[in-house]
């Protein structure tokens, strides 16, 4: 393919680290193309010039750099340039195999290490000739500035090797390098430089934002994801918000666009208004404008009533977890007298080995600012988003429940062997928590065990890691705490009993691992973890087979061997069983766009698992939206997209949900279990929606990112290019919101609690568009 030269001046502003990177991000829409015109010269075959792809599907040459074949990377190179740099590059490259091209890496070298086979980065295009070698005596020195910096300044170990700490230290090499000598002061800013800087960036950034979304909401490709975050120390509510959005070349973003202090009450009506205020600046004037995820909070379902907005469903199974263990009891808003936490006491009946029977007073406190969401009915507008109902399982092994709610049952109602699990669960926080205060974590490592962890409340399912933990180190443990007088920790705790609890929260553990990406779509998975954690939870055998099949390897090679203990139900955990399996039906009413995503998603688009109701309703959705969907004659050309990387997960849950080509073909009705029957076909001539059904598919050849079918099919289904554009903008769950307010709080400390929310809100920003950064560049 002809290349020519860009004319673009911003593109001359492009440095060759820069120009390195985008090679590296993008190999789509840049490469390295081979100089036709060359002289001959031998370096020619590991050099080219680096080019990008224009809107007439041709490369165009980024003027002043050659780059490398192998590893990408880049030097200044004119008519006027010397070769030296790229001779020496050549020998390198040849002869470290590419590993030159990794990042960060130390070019000096000192005498006494065994450092020939670490990777260098290649200070060449700096003016370097070859690596320097530093000395015993220097290199003692610097270790000893190192230690005094961090034992002085109160710094972690760990600071010497964060990558923009090494970054900076490589760059003043290169200045030193080139000017020789230098003071210090002439190179690095004051704080209040850098304070205004931050400020003037972050400006920058939302100017950018502001004109990359223009496109994505004419086709309302955005979502936003709003939540509260308090700080801690001076107690100021803020406003948070992850925007979602798919980009024209359908290129899925996920930014921390604000996080703000929220002054007032947490109405539904201020809500709204701040919103709106702090959208506006990025061209958002109305919430319709936007899809919005966002969890259950009554605040937040009542402001966005008129938008349908999706809710967390990350959110739902914690909730749905909480109240299958009775740990969603809430302060009642008609009972007066209470303070702000609601203490709920128990009696649980523990029998001793000569069968007395001792009376035990349990009691559990729950914070009523424990979960921002509340697992309170509400009522959807009529002009939302249709919701499907999923049919009811039947739940009449439950003791004493009846027709009645799962949710309104009494702790006291439920059976004695249910309520030695809630103790089990209570004695083992206990434990963790008297290991924690004792420091015993070393003794017990020290014995051959490992650290305990401990639960957070918010987060029902760490108390998975936490009886991990415990299991490991079980006998070490109690060994530890009976030789200190406390086996009364363990009175209801037994191996069998932790593994079994497990055995039940494992299927939701590897559920909230997949769904909680952040970096690709996630909204079709919805509905598949929703029908395995269905599947999962049919009975206790079928546990024991997923755990069989999907639970953590000890080795590579061999297959789970099913634990003696999970052979036999307890009697306590068949009753938890039941009430997950209902209120996972009672708490669960999938939107239609969940569905949706699904069918948009090639590898699943069979809808398997699905009632013939369920799918005919997608299909007429979808149908509708498509008549919405207005295709201009003059769309622009579609970029395939670099697919972003996503989490592994051992084994695949959905393979049996996948699309084998011929289920999608059949017309017969009915419902048939885990077979794919086809809508009924009510119109002679076939529209997109069958063409896209009926389209041959290579399995093989299917990404795991959706986006990546419909940016290769645009042509060929263009509504529903469109229509999945939008849906995938949407994700599964909000943690990008909740992400965003971790590193909040890694901001302000203890030591950094003067800090002005307004630098906060830059701060976040500026780091959640690092990994943009390339694909920004103006």
């Amino acid at each position: 393919m002809d290349i020519t030269d860009i004319s673009s001046s911003s593109d001359f502003l492009l440095n060759s680290e820069k120009v390195k990177q985008l090679l590296r991000s993008d190999d789509k829409l840049y490469k390295v193309v081979k100089n036709e015109s060359s002289s001959g010269a031998t370096w020619w075959n590991t050099f080219g010039f680096p080019a990008k792809l224009d809107e007439n599907n041709e490369y165009q040459r980024i003027v002043g750099h050659v780059s490398c074949f192998k590893c990408y990377q880049t030097f200044n190179y004119s008519s006027k340039s010397g070769t030296t740099r790229l001779k020496a590059h050549e020998m390198k490259c040849r002869s470290v195999g590419g590993l030159s091209s990794l990042p960060l890496a130390s070019s000096i070298e000192i005498d006494h290490s065994s450092s020939s086979s670490s990777a260098q980065s290649i200070l060449t295009q700096h003016g370097f000739l070859k690596s320097k070698k530093l000395s015993e005596k220097d290199a003692e020195h610097m270790k000893l500035l190192c230690t005094q910096w961090i034992s002085t300044d109160l710094r972690p170990f760990s600071i010497i090797e964060d990558s923009g700490f090494r970054s900076i230290a490589q760059e003043l090499i290169r200045i030193g390098h080139k000017y020789g000598v230098i003071d210090i002061d002439n190179v690095l800013r004051s704080r209040h430089t850098l304070s205004r800087n931050v400020y003037h960036l972050a400006d920058c950034l939302r100017e950018c934002i502001k004109h990359k979304l223009r496109e994505p909401l004419q086709h309302r490709s955005v979502t936003i994801c709003p939540d509260f975050w308090t700080d801690p120390y001076k107690n100021i509510a803020y406003l948070g918000l992850n925007i979602c959005f798919v980009d024209a070349q359908y290129r899925f973003y996920s930014i921390d666009l604000f996080c703000r202090p929220f002054l007032g009450i947490k109405s539904a009506d201020l809500v709204v208004k701040a919103l709106e205020s702090h959208l506006s600046e990025f061209g958002i004037n109305n919430l319709a404008m936007v899809n919005i995820i966002s969890d259950r909070g009554s605040n937040f379902v009542k402001a966005f009533e008129p938008y349908s907005p999706i809710f967390c469903f990350g959110h739902r199974l914690n909730n749905v977890l909480k109240t299958t263990f009775f740990h969603h009891q809430k302060k009642k808003k008609n009972q007066s007298g209470l303070s702000a936490s609601t203490t709920v006491t128990t009696t649980i009946v523990t029998t001793t080995s000569n069968n007395d029977s001792i009376l035990k007073e349990q009691k559990s406190i729950f914070s009523s600012e424990e979960s921002s969401d509340d697992d309170e009915e509400y009522i959807l507008p009529l002009s939302s988003i249709p919701v499907i109902k999923k049919r009811k399982t039947n739940t009449s092994t439950l003791v004493a429940i009846n027709k009645q709610s799962l949710r309104s049952v009494s702790i006291n109602d439920i059976p004695v062997e249910a309520k030695y699990v809630l103790s089990t669960l209570e004695q083992c926080k206990k434990i963790v928590k008297y290991i924690k205060k004792s420091g015993l974590n070393n003794e017990i490592e020290n014995n051959g065990g490992s650290t305990v962890h401990q639960a957070i409340d918010v987060r029902w399912l760490s108390i998975m890691n936490s009886l991990k933990s415990i299991l490991k180190s079980y006998k070490i443990m109690k060994k530890i705490l009976i030789n200190k007088q406390q086996q009364k920790l363990f009175i209801n705790v037994d191996e069998k009993k932790i593994k079994q609890i497990m055995l039940l929260l494992q299927p939701f553990q590897d559920v909230m691992k997949i769904i909680q990406t952040g970096n690709s779509p996630s909204l079709h998975l919805v509905l598949l973890c929703t029908q395995t954690l269905g599947d999962v939870l049919k009975s206790f055998d079928s546990l024991v087979n997923y755990h069989e099949n999907n639970g953590e390897h000890e080795s590579e090679q061999e297959p789970n061997e099913i634990d003696d203990e999970l052979f036999e139900e307890l009697e306590g955990i068949k009753f938890f069983l039941n009430r997950m399996r209902g209120l996972l039906d009672e708490m669960f009413e999938l939107d239609i766009r969940h569905y949706a995503a699904t069918l948009l998603n090639p590898k699943y688009r069979s809808l398997k698992a699905c009632s013939y109701t369920e799918r005919a309703e997608c299909y007429r959705y979808v149908r509708q939206q498509m008549q919405l969907i207005h295709i201009e004659s003059t769309e622009s050309n579609h970029i395939e997209a670099q697919e972003p990387t996503t989490k592994k997960f051992k084994g695949d849950l959905f393979r049996r949900f996948e699309s084998d080509g011929s289920d999608v073909r059949r017309e017969d009705g009915g419902e048939s279990g885990n077979e794919s029957e086809e809508y009924p076909i009510s119109s002679k001539k076939s529209d997109e929606l069958d063409r896209y059904l009926n389209f041959e598919l290579e399995k093989l050849k299917l990404s795991s990112n959706p986006l990546k079918f419909w940016t290769d099919q645009y042509e060929k289904f263009p509504r529903l290019a469109r229509l999945a554009r939008r849906i995938f903008s949407i994700p599964a769950t909000s943690t990008s919101v909740e992400r965003q307010f971790s590193g909040a709080g890694l901001i302000i400390q203890e030591r950094r609690t003067s800090l002005n929310p307004e630098q906060l809100d830059n701060i976040l920003l500026i780091r959640s568009m690092r990994k943009y950064e390339h694909l920004f560049e103006q």
